[in-house]
């Protein structure tokens, strides 16, 4: 996967005397998607169908992000409301 740049747009108006002032800039970024994302992405689709790629997917997003919270998330909901029975 490729990061994709920063791109700058610059948003002018202009004043009464006609010039054409610098009011503000906005940066734009585009953010990609991590591999942590796509498989918690994933897990997020295939549940609560596919248990096992579902538990499957979880584990592979939480080894590349520890501290992805919705992994967890979905983790502990699979736990308590799937396994727990």
């Amino acid at each position: 996967m490729s990061l994709l740049a920063a791109q700058e747009t610059q948003l002018t108006i202009q004043n009464s005397s006609k010039r054409t002032k610098n009011i503000f800039k906005i940066e734009r970024i585009k953010m990609s998607i991590t591999l942590a994302d796509t498989f918690y992405l994933k897990a997020l689709d295939l549940y609560p169908f596919e248990l096992d790629q579902v538990i499957e997917a979880l584990n592979y997003a939480i080894s590349y992000d520890n501290d992805h919270a919705g992994a967890h998330c979905l983790l502990g909901k699979l736990n308590l409301y799937q396994l727990g029975k």
